[in-house]
């Protein structure tokens, strides 16, 4: 039986690199230099957890070429893992490049941050995700952006109201595909052509369709971003955000930014996406399924007052939400009238689970007015309030009897009945009061005005200084940026302090000479 098994032992790739050298090594230094050389046949299935926070370069040279020489640096700049995701999501999204963030509110601020500037001009949508309500009114206001809201429930013709609220100084329109949490939706062609004929950027965030069943930027918009936390991984065990842009110029912008402030995503939770973006298409599709029935059903029961559902014709913008989107995803809103009545209702569920979040495969269902948009993450006495019997429901992918059946047995001990429903029907085009007119938050008065950062003329490209000889010679000590760890690390200065990191023409230059080591 052995004489036929001849798979090969692994290679120390220590071995190979220091030859004679290293059995001359002492233990401890044979155990930290020590690792297998990777097979060039290895080709996994599932691209693993990079999760080394430094990366090899065998010359100086390397470091200075484009993109360093196609290799990783640090992974702060980037991780094959994370990688691979952002490039599987840009496929989806049609777009010219996407970036991963440790959070959905990361990727919303990264935006914000970015495209506005002291003086500029926000316009967006109004009711809104609570994290980015707050930033909006907490952050950029306070550093000078102006904001004005257009209410998507209020405001008719949504796109002429977006169109009545332009100025001079108007940089970014931002709207969700659904509204967070009342499930309004807003008419996204009619403002992204009004963005068009403005040349105003646009960012659209679609958490609540799944990029699965809406691809903001094959219609027309600048900016699509997602909280990753919800469908994207689907399992509720991950916190992750996307940014995907139409036009590389904005890629490079973000990229730049993301290298500054640190916010990309661990390859752990990266491994995980990988994961759900798998069975993205199954799970928004059994869910998107369950959800159509379900609100239909709650749209029949006596005890709800109103269901907002985009795939029910009922819903006041369905006819929108049909030009975009190819399913109408799983989220539901239904008003049982009182707080009362939808406390009693989540606590009295089984089945379905009394949570925040969304787009997992469970049922989930939270009170809006006491959890997710309440004054404690809104912050905001001028916000809009919501209404104090509607509840947000994440439908998952259970059997839709079994998540009917939870709701029936929970409805029905609810006391007495709500009032009469009012089925609410659109206005046709020709009734609609163009005299609209969208308010404008006052703006705080102490506010900070931070001044624009003057444009910097690109570096001139420099050469790379000479090599010292002995550089070239090492074996045992690794060149590669980074410190602190169990190996020896060397690096050049000119690598971690040059242009290409530091940019900032006015920085003193470092010593060609100088090298950085790290001790093990």
């Amino acid at each position: 039986m052995s004489d036929s098994f001849d798979w090969p032992v692994g290679n120390n790739e220590a071995k190979e690199r220091l030859g004679e050298r290293f059995s001359s090594l002492h233990l401890d230094t044979k155990i930290s230099a020590s690792h297998a050389k990777p097979l060039s046949n290895a080709d996994p299935v599932v691209v693993p957890i990079y999760h080394s926070s430094t990366y090899r370069f065998k010359t100086v040279n390397q470091f200075n070429e484009p993109n360093h020489g196609s290799n990783f640096v640090y992974r702060r700049c980037g991780n094959p893992t994370t990688e691979n995701v952002e490039v599987v999501i840009n496929e989806i999204e049609g777009g010219a490049g996407s970036l991963l963030y440790n959070s959905g509110l990361a990727a919303i601020s990264a935006v914000f941050l970015e495209f506005l500037n002291s003086g500029s001009h926000l316009i967006s949508m109004s009711p809104i995700y609570s994290g980015t309500s707050s930033f909006i009114n907490e952050t950029l206001k306070r550093f000078g952006v102006e904001v004005t809201f257009v209410d998507v429930e209020k405001e008719e013709d949504f796109a002429d109201a977006v169109e009545k609220a332009i100025r001079p100084n108007t940089k970014l329109i931002y709207f969700e595909t659904i509204a967070n949490p009342t499930m309004a939706v807003p008419d996204v062609l009619g403002t992204l052509e009004v963005a068009k004929k403005h040349n105003i950027r646009t960012c659209i965030d679609a958490t609540f369709s799944s990029p699965y069943n809406i691809q903001p930027l094959k219609l027309g918009a600048d900016i699509s971003l997602h909280s990753c936390s919800k469908y994207i991984g689907g399992h509720t065990d991950v916190i992750a955000g996307v940014v995907t842009v139409a036009h590389y110029e904005d890629w490079k912008k973000l990229k730049l930014q993301q290298l500054t402030t640190g916010s990309s995503l661990s390859p752990y939770d990266a491994a995980l996406l990988t994961r759900g973006l798998k069975t993205l298409a199954l799970r928004v599709d059994r869910i998107s399924e369950n959800a159509q029935k379900t609100a239909e059903y709650l749209e029949s029961h006596p005890k709800v007052e109103h269901v907002y559902y985009p795939g029910l014709p009922s819903h006041p913008q369905h006819k929108y939400a049909k030009q975009v989107m190819k399913q109408f995803s799983g989220m539901i809103a239904f008003d049982v009238g009182t707080s009362e009545n939808a406390i009693n209702l989540v606590e009295n569920l089984k089945l379905i689970i009394h949570a925040v979040s969304l787009g997992g495969t469970e049922s989930l269902i939270e009170h809006p007015l006491s959890m997710s948009h309440g004054k404690q993450l809104l912050r905001d006495a001028d916000g809009p309030t919501v209404a104090p019997g509607l509840l947000r429901f994440s439908v998952g992918i259970e059997n839709v009897d079994d998540i009917i059946n939870d709701l029936k047995k929970a409805l029905d001990q609810l006391m007495g009945c709500c009032c009469p429903k009012i089925t609410v029907i659109p206005p046709a085009p020709e009734d609609v009061d163009s005299s609209a007119q969208n308010s404008v938050p006052p703006q705080s008065p102490d506010r900070l005005q931070v001044p624009s950062p003057p444009p910097q003329s690109p570096e001139p490209t420099t050469n790379t200084p000479p090599q010292p000889p002995e550089f070239r010679t090492l074996k045992l000590i690794i060149h590669a940026v980074s410190l602190g760890g169990t190996e020896f690390l060397i690096v050049t200065l000119t690598m971690t302090h040059g242009k290409v990191e530091i940019r900032d023409v006015s920085h003193p230059d470092v010593a060609p000479g100088l090298l950085r080591v790290g001790i093990e």
